[in-house]
């Protein structure tokens, strides 16, 4: 098959890197794959000549700050962003797959020869943070969706009566994220996180939790990780520190040397990172959001807590914190096994299937309002 993703910018993201995945193994198999992304970020003409000034949006910069620099023979296309809804910029194919709300909006109106159109939904993004009516009107559209997680596919059915999405769960390579030699003594008291600036990730609920866990246990420290720098006007908690783009083997480290893995999104499509901390045999505590409640087993893998309940993190934390070693092995045990199951190869069979379906199907689908 011929398949195009439409894809908002190429980055260190966690749906750019399931978008990256899928697209090396279409390749694998046979298919021919394209990937079409504006030239340069959105910000208008003024914002991007100083950004050209600073050599800031060159195409080879974009790619190799993002999971699709590795990608061998997927076919990355920019296009300039007054263009990118322009059905001419895009190659013929048999499947065209959106993968972000606006990028259901651009390719909306675009003639059959483009390819049948899939709505890949990682996340349900009707929140403060988007336009909300302009979001709501791409789940209305009767793109066939393939969505990552039940909690997405309920939401489909429940709000927009879809009741045909096809799920196919992300998975976590165990290749890549495994349970290094045991940590050092040093690290029995240490716990980690991933950063990000948007509120939904709830990082002030991360610093909250071990701002408290500290005040009973001063030693407790949290090494914290992502793809973008800590916003100048944050404070880190005393005890944090800050690692920028770790490689996939350092992820692996802070993983399997860290007590515990904080994870305390108020929303989340799927939250890659808590099946990496599993496999590394790091428990998760985590609040109920994403995969996490899938996952989690209180007091057997990690914690779960309510949305927004800081108290109740640092609680788990002190849980796992407290445990001998002994006992705190049997958690890690436990934490692995509890993703023995996934794999990238059983979640790419369901994806090739899907796109082989909706190539199939010769239904007409309304477009974006």
């Amino acid at each position: 098959m011929n398949i195009t993703f439409a894809f908002p910018a190429p980055s260190l993201s966690g749906g750019c890197r399931v978008v990256a995945i899928y697209a090396q193994m279409l390749v694998n198999a046979g298919h021919h794959v394209t990937i079409v992304c504006p030239g340069f970020k959105y910000g208008g003409v003024v914002t991007s000549f100083k950004r050209l000034l600073r050599g800031g949006i060159t195409t080879e910069k974009r790619l190799k700050n993002s999971h699709f620099s590795e990608l061998k023979g997927v076919e990355v296309q920019f296009v300039s962003p007054d263009r990118i809804n322009d059905s001419r910029f895009y190659p013929d194919a048999d499947v065209l797959v959106a993968t972000w709300w606006k990028t259901a909006e651009w390719i909306s109106g675009f003639p059959p020869s483009k390819g049948k159109k899939a709505y890949f939904v990682q996340h349900y993004e009707a929140h403060q943070e988007q336009p909300l009516e302009r979001v709501i009107n791409t789940y209305r559209a009767d793109f066939p969706k393939i969505v990552i997680a039940e909690w997405i596919a309920d939401v489909m059915e429940k709000k927009y009566g879809d009741s045909d999405t096809i799920l196919v769960p992300n998975a976590v390579d165990k290749n890549q994220f495994f349970r290094e030699p045991k940590p050092e003594p040093e690290n029995r008291v240490t716990v980690c996180a991933m950063y990000s600036r948007s509120e939904f990730k709830g990082m002030d609920i991360t610093f909250s939790a071990f701002r408290k866990l500290r005040k009973d246990n001063e030693d407790a420290k949290l090494i914290l990780f992502g793809a973008k720098p800590v916003a100048p006007d944050i404070d880190l908690p005393q005890g944090a520190e800050f690692v920028l783009a770790p490689s996939k083997s350092e992820l692996r480290r802070i993983y399997s040397t860290s007590r515990a893995y904080i994870f305390s999104s108020r929303s989340e499509g799927f939250g890659l990172p808590i099946l990496e901390a599993l496999a590394c045999g790091c428990p998760v505590v985590a609040t109920k959001a994403g995969c996490a409640p899938s996952y989690i087993t209180d007091g057997v893998n990690g914690y779960l807590s309510d949305i927004d309940d800081a108290e109740s993190q640092a609680n788990g934390l002190r849980s796992i914190l407290a445990l001998s070693d002994s006992s705190w092995s049997e958690m890690s045990a436990a934490a692995m096994r509890s993703v023995e199951n996934s794999s990238w190869e059983s979640s790419y069979r369901k994806f090739e299937n899907a796109l082989i379906k909706i190539s199939k199907n010769n239904q007409l689908v309304s477009p974006v309002s």
